[in-house]
């Protein structure tokens, strides 16, 4: 078994189940990197001289489900599934023949996954044990709420495709995949409710410039979500095709990690039983939520933001950071010391606390615990965070701890400019040259930001969005 099962994010509108029949008497070869070029002696394996073929592994693998299920119950036409109906005390059941597969990046030096070939043509590489895997380790980072929020936002699909605002359905491994890619510190808030919000914040950004979605990976880390593969990359949607109401016949999104298809039998039938149901969820949410408002009284709803307002800053010391702001930054790295880099602090502001994330062009920070110390003539901003290379560039490359003092000087303009130390022992100075009130959460989307001379302190205010 595989798929949503397996790792434990299926959701009840799943109502098939994945399962590999994987021939293993020989391994068909995959060469990245370093073994690109490099024969079976080099690799260290034997080629196989009578291999069994992917046509005929599947007629077998079609007769021996008729045989079982019964002709009528199994449906062969599909590209790379064969579709077994489900029976009494049975689910249905989409049967991938496929070939181990080894994926060789050097002498002797292999992962194991599994190869499948379409009626259509060409081959689909899969890697379920790697999924497994880190799919567990991210849950086990994420305070378990990774595989909660996949399985929110798969709810979330099939409710927007039942009542029509979605043209067509889309592979849960999308989603899973998706949702990997978010940094761990954008989960762990107070409520679920407050981390779907932060999750589909990120992957909006992540997904509206190219450059970022091209760093996006599959869960397993071997592959590459969307670059390189043209057929994963939506079409151009009008808005006749996304608003409700709109035709979408003729600007159908097109991501195809698995064939789309609509849920037959059983699924129907339990999204039926499943009406009800969502439509508690919808109103056990908003309870929650209009609970949350409650608990807060009118001066505690108002403090996070109404002390930003020149009005009322007569009672406050401390100044209005929150926003995005573009530094300069120097280090004692060697291989980058002589050079005057480009990076972003995104600070996000209330009245009783802050958090200082960073933006670098090959990796993210976020502040563990951070505070102001202010009096009549200085105001600091001290920091502890951690440094995450981002996926692709972790060679080499390790999560680091660090600390940082930010100054934070009033004349003639409000900006920002400290020192940092990191644990594996390097140091550096940052400092502010502009600044616009929007929060980013990607390098990318804060480069491209418009931003404007540093604010004068009696300017400052709340941010725009």
């Amino acid at each position: 078994m595989k798929g949503s099962y397996k790792n434990n994010t299926n959701v009840r509108q799943d109502a098939d189940v994945d399962v590999c029949v994987e021939w293993a008497d020989f391994s068909y070869v995959e060469r990245v990197g370093t073994a690109v070029g490099m024969g079976p002696t080099e690799l260290r394996y034997t080629p196989s001289v009578n291999p069994m073929t992917p046509a005929e592994f599947r007629a077998r693998v079609e007769r021996a489900l008729s045989r079982q299920f019964g002709s009528p119950l199994v449906d062969t036409v599909g590209d790379k599934a064969i579709d077994v109906a489900s029976g009494p005390g049975t689910l249905d059941a989409d049967v991938v023949p496929c070939f181990e597969l080894h994926r060789y990046d050097g002498p002797g030096s292999y992962v194991i996954g599994q190869r499948l070939f379409p009626k259509s043509g060409g081959h689909v590489d899969n890697f379920p044990q790697q999924n497994y895997d880190n799919g567990v380790s991210k849950n086990t980072t994420t305070s378990r709420r990774f595989k909660q929020i996949v399985r929110c936002i798969k709810r979330l699909e099939a409710e927007l495709f039942e009542n029509g605002r979605i043209p067509r359905e889309y592979p849960g491994y999308l989603i899973e995949c998706l949702v990997y890619n978010v940094p761990d510190w954008k989960f762990g808030h107070s409520t679920l409710y407050m981390d779907m919000q932060s999750v589909l914040d990120y992957l909006w950004n992540a997904t509206n410039s190219q450059e970022e979605a091209e760093k996006l990976v599959e869960v397993n880390e071997l592959l590459w979500l969307f670059r390189g593969r043209p057929d994963r990359i939506p079409k151009t949607p009008t808005p006749s095709s996304t608003w409700p109401g709109g035709s979408s016949t003729s600007n159908d999104a097109h991501i195809e990690l698995d064939p789309p298809r609509h849920r037959s039998g059983s699924g129907r039938r339990a999204r039926g039983r499943l009406g009800d149901q969502r439509q508690a969820r919808h109103h056990l949410c908003e309870g929650d939520r209009n609970r949350d408002q409650r608990r807060d009284a009118a001066p505690a709803r108002l403090r996070p933001w109404l002390w930003r307002y020149p009005p009322f800053r007569w009672a406050v010391r401390r100044p209005v950071l929150q926003g995005t702001w573009k530094m300069t930054q120097r280090t004692t790295y060697e291989p980058r010391a002589d050079e005057t880099m480009e990076s972003y602090l995104v600070i996000h502001q209330t009245y009783s606390s802050i958090r200082v994330n960073g933006l670098y062009a090959i990796s993210d920070s976020q502040s563990l615990s951070a505070d102001f110390a202010t009096d009549k003539i200085r105001c600091v901003v001290s920091y502890i965070f951690r440094s995450d290379a981002h996926t692709m560039y972790r060679t080499g490359n390790p999560p680091s701890r660090g600390a940082a003092v930010l100054k934070v000087g009033r004349k003639p303009q409000l900006h920002l400019e400290g020192d940092y130390w990191m644990e594996r022992g390097t140091r550096g100075s940052v400092k502010s040259v502009a600044y616009t009130s929007r929060t980013y959460d990607t390098f990318e989307a804060a480069r491209q930001a418009t931003y404007k001379p540093h604010l004068l302190q009696d300017e400052a205010g709340p941010p725009t969005d």
